[in-house]
């Protein structure tokens, strides 16, 4: 997989994808996505500019209701698009980019007419750019998660504490007056440490009633039950031949 990611890097890195038009918003989108979503774009983008045409447009308080006539693979379909002048923000019925990424041929018929030069930033999501990777990670909703430079610093922090810790044992070698002074060290640190996360067996409780929902009581009325012979134990009842 990290052989896959650095194959896909270099090429994004050190090539240009194939441009089908001279729009401007087809050559922006190829300076921002990586090329797989590009071509995505690219297919919607060439649906847009070949097969789908503006019909109607209605001026409602929000900017306008613009109905588009998709002709793409032969099929004549009719989508509603709703389109804010102001932030150049459009939603279509299809809800392709909703679920997707990918503005849909029919917000594209509507903003190529527009004379942008860059596609809004709206329809950019940052899972889908070249600088994807670099960037903090989002979830399917944009919600920011952990980025990359936080867990790489994590990473060297943690390399550097094991290369001290190592120095430290290397210098005290066999020699009991140092090592007692390392085993103190760690003692003090482990109580810190301690001090710091409240108890190991207390943040336990405390994820366990959390993720339960409720507190445990500090008396408990209810006791296990008295444990009762069931049918089958005990020994065995003899038959008459044994018994004989």
């Amino acid at each position: 997989q990290r052989y896959g990611q650095l194959q896909s890097d270099n090429e994004t890195s050190s090539s240009v994808p194939q441009l089908k038009t001279t729009k401007d918003l087809e050559r922006h989108a190829g300076q921002i996505y990586t090329f797989v979503n590009f071509y995505k774009f690219q297919d919607e983008f060439w649906n847009a500019c070949m097969d789908c045409e503006i019909e109607d447009r209605q001026a409602i308080d929000e900017g306008f209701v613009i109905t588009v006539i998709d002709n793409t693979r032969n099929k004549t379909k009719k989508r509603q698009v709703v389109y804010n002048p102001s932030n150049h923000v459009a939603h279509c019925s299809c809800k392709m980019f909703e679920c997707e990424g990918i503005p849909c041929c029919h917000i594209l018929c509507v903003l190529k007419g527009k004379a942008l030069r860059e596609l809004p930033s709206y329809y950019i999501l940052s899972r889908w750019t070249k600088m994807a990777a670099s960037k903090p990670f989002f979830d399917v909703d944009d919600t920011l998660l952990e980025g990359r430079s936080q867990i790489e610093q994590e990473d060297k922090l943690i390399l550097r504490n094991w290369l001290e810790f190592l120095d430290c044992m290397q210098m005290a070698g066999r020699d009991s007056e140092k090592l007692s002074l390392v085993s103190k060290a760690i003692h003090r640190v482990l109580k810190e440490m301690k001090e710091l996360n409240g108890g190991t067996s207390e943040s336990k409780m405390s994820e366990l009633e959390s993720f339960i929902g409720s507190s445990a009581p500090d008396q408990i009325d209810i006791l296990p039950p008295k444990q009762c012979n069931t049918k089958g134990s005990g020994k065995r009842i003899k038959g008459g031949k044994e018994k004989a």
